[in-house]
């Protein structure tokens, strides 16, 4: 497999779940990693282990939202280890709301950690690239945002809007060698589903069946489906890809 030696990379949102799985993939391939999460304990904790499996990892937590924090990650990122060459917006949060129940606050909130954490990242990451002549940033959007999903517009809105986001990116960048994409994962392993069925007032198993009877492959997504289609984009086999959307899905949405 390709490697990823001599590389930076910041994932948002990397303390757990999915982009603790896309750091610690990112780290095995040779990159050096910038973990950044809203929480201390688990952005060091994450830290902590990719260093302890032998790779190169800091903790520099911050609130995506906040431009000074986003402006500190990355200049730390950057001194830490000379430069910034990938770029993963993952961090997020969930919301399962019927539309009439969300509040002005939870909407602005919603977009505010999706496309305003991933517009200011991206801001202040691309004069590094540019200097380097090149880099990658992936953002993470949703087979939400591509069908939507009843109970979750807000969540299914920002997620559209990361698409629209990353093919609008993609053409601006493109001259300038840094390549933009999206990965749109399906329902996958994370403890985003016992959060849905306290919501549903269900078990997680129930949620879990009714989510994998709708996909051709049986089978929720792992981390690991997620985490590898980034570092295909991250990697040279992504040299090619520009304003595209790899959507690890198992056949929920076919586009």
């Amino acid at each position: 497999m390709f490697t990823l030696e001599g590389k930076t990379a910041i994932v948002t949102g990397s303390g757990r779940g999915i982009g603790k799985g896309i750091a610690e993939m990112l780290a095995s391939l040779g990159a050096n990693m910038a973990i950044t999460d809203i929480d201390e304990q688990i952005s060091q904790k994450t830290a902590d282990l990719i260093r302890s499996q032998g790779f190169k990892a800091i903790s520099v937590p911050g609130d995506v939202t906040q431009l000074a924090d986003v402006k500190r990650v990355v200049k730390k990122t950057a001194e830490e280890f000379g430069s910034v060459d990938i770029l993963v917006n993952n961090a997020g949060i969930m919301g399962l709301q019927s539309f009439t129940d969300i509040t002005l606050d939870e909407w602005n909130r919603m977009l505010q950690v999706h496309l305003t954490g991933s517009f200011l990242f991206s801001q202040e990451t691309i004069p590094y690239m540019k200097q380097n002549n090149g880099g990658k940033i992936i953002n993470i959007a949703s087979n939400w945002g591509q069908r939507g999903e009843a109970g979750s517009v807000h969540y299914s809105a920002v997620k559209a809007g990361i698409i629209g986001f990353t093919k609008a990116l993609a053409r601006e960048m493109a001259p300038h060698g840094i390549l933009v994409n999206a990965v749109a994962p399906g329902p996958i392993e994370t403890d985003m589903i016992e959060e849905e069925a306290r919501h549903l007032h269900t078990t997680a198993d129930q949620i879990r069946s009714n989510l994998t009877s709708k996909i051709p492959l049986q089978r929720l997504g792992t981390v690991r489906d997620v985490a590898v289609s980034i570092a295909f984009l991250a990697g040279e086999t992504g040299n090619f890809y520009c304003g595209q959307v790899l959507s690890p899905n198992g056949g929920e949405v076919m586009m």
